[in-house]
């Protein structure tokens, strides 16, 4: 038979190092009166049953000396939930649902790679910089609605705001706050990820709220929105932005996937996909390179090397400024040397930042090209490759192709 007992005498019972309200496995406790119970530096443990009801339960720390928790593997049916701490968080143990109310007074309430889930009325109020969710090391907020046509439609208020006149039909939207990486560059501390049942041909709108506490050291006036559906993040720009009510829009978006924002400087200014070469004949190197986007690109000094150390200009291919487009490139080198050549890209913005590829290398084993050739000319074209084993027969034609990245 299940024990019912008091939650009065419970806290009572309770002592106050690291103090904890342990509900054990067999014990119910059911809150049916509303109102709030407020646990004062307090941890909640669930082992047992606790309906909480339409009652709100307080975490509140008053001079405590270590994080507040909320978890256990019990059966709960959390309610609202009020968070008011001062210098310590409250910690989140294991994967819960709330189907009420999330309120912040102060403090953050950190996510410790758990799932917290919102059920059909669950919502978050309060936020802001100094109070909020927060989760570095892991951990996501989750919430499923159906959206039909949404207008400004914010689900659980958890700043993603979507318009659509298509009907989405179930959507389920995530927000974690681990950020998005790209080399050593990073994103926001912010990342949704909107997964609708129906998702081509939206024409909808993204509001992407944002707290200035999850900047990451990105300059908010430059932010835009980056997609990632799978295949590596893109930036997708923006159509306006509010740096005060800290929100960025993008319209126009056919489907959704996972988004975040980052400012451009904080972004590969181009992702080169590939970087090649090969040689057509004893005297002609043709080199190819393709990249997915480009940001701020004035182009590429294509150079080369002798030993790998030494290195020599041979000309310059423009660039597309900003593109979002994949876009290849050719050069020719109609004057190369006899043996091991090495080839490399610099790329340069408008700003006079250089970033470097991935070195090439030809072994050219029939006489040395004419010095007096002409200088060899950038060509927009076609183009292809083909990979070479490492160990080569005498006078053998073959390229070795490298997926080059950028380095400094």
């Amino acid at each position: 038979m299940k024990k019912y007992i008091s939650l009065l005498v419970l806290l009572g019972l309770v002592g106050t190092a690291k103090a904890q309200l342990h509900i054990t496995s067999g014990t119910a406790i059911t809150m049916t009166n509303g109102g709030t119970v407020t646990l004062e530096n307090l941890s909640l443990e669930n082992e047992g049953n606790l309906d909480q009801g339409t009652t709100t339960l307080h975490f509140k720390e008053n001079g405590g000396s270590s994080n507040v928790t909320v978890g256990g593997g019990g059966s709960t049916n959390y309610g609202s939930i009020t968070v008011e701490m001062t210098s310590h968080d409250l910690l989140l143990n294991d994967d819960i649902q709330v189907n009420g109310t999330i309120t912040f007074i102060s403090g953050q309430f950190e996510l410790g790679g758990k799932t917290l889930t919102l059920g059909t009325n669950g919502m978050i109020a309060g936020e802001n910089e100094s109070a909020c969710f927060i989760g570095a090391s892991g951990g996501q907020l989750l919430m499923a609605t159906m959206l039909d046509a949404p207008f400004g439609e914010n689900p659980g208020n958890m700043g993603a705001m979507i318009t659509s006149s298509a009907n989405l039909g179930l959507t389920t939207i995530t927000r974690s706050h681990v950020p998005a990486t790209n080399g050593s560059n990073a994103g926001i501390y912010r990342i949704y990820d909107i997964s609708p049942a129906n998702n081509s041909g939206l024409g909808a709108t993204l509001r992407f709220h944002y707290l200035d506490n999850e900047l990451n050291g990105n300059t908010e006036n430059d932010l835009d929105l980056w997609r990632n559906d799978g295949s590596g993040w893109e930036n997708e720009g923006f159509t306006s932005r509010d740096v005060t009510a800290d929100w960025i829009e993008l319209t126009g978006i056919n489907a959704f996937s996972q988004w975040t924002a980052a400012s451009p400087a904080n972004a590969l200014p181009v992702e080169l996909l590939f970087f090649t070469a090969q040689k057509l004949d004893e005297k002609t190197a043709q080199l190819d390179w393709e990249t997915a986007n480009e940001r701020n690109n004035k182009g590429f000094f294509v150079e080369r090397s002798d030993d790998g150390n030494v290195w020599k200009e041979l000309g310059f291919v423009a660039g597309q400024g900003t593109s979002n487009s994949r876009h290849t490139y050719q050069f020719f080198d109609e004057s190369p040397k006899q043996g091991w050549v090495y080839y490399r890209l610099r790329q340069m913005d408008f700003a006079g930042q250089a970033n470097y590829s991935n070195v090439a290398t030809l072994l050219f084993t029939g006489p040395a090209g004419n010095s007096s050739a002409n200088f060899p000319s950038p060509k927009s074209q076609g183009f292809g490759s083909v990979q070479c084993p490492f160990l080569l027969r005498k006078n053998q034609n073959c390229s070795w192709k490298y997926t080059a990245s950028w380095g400094s």
